[in-house]
């Protein structure tokens, strides 16, 4: 998939070129936008 790729989801990128943090933080900002509609704050 091109959008993983596009996201930094490459095999460098856990090698530690961009950071494990920075993979890690791209996937909790996913996870927030999917959960955003689903759990409304009011």
């Amino acid at each position: 998939m091109n959008l993983l790729t596009q996201w930094g989801f490459t095999s460098d990128s856990w090698k530690g070129q961009r950071g494990e943090y920075w993979v890690l933080a791209q996937f909790i900002l996913l996870l927030g936008f999917a959960l955003v509609p689903v759990y409304p704050q009011g």
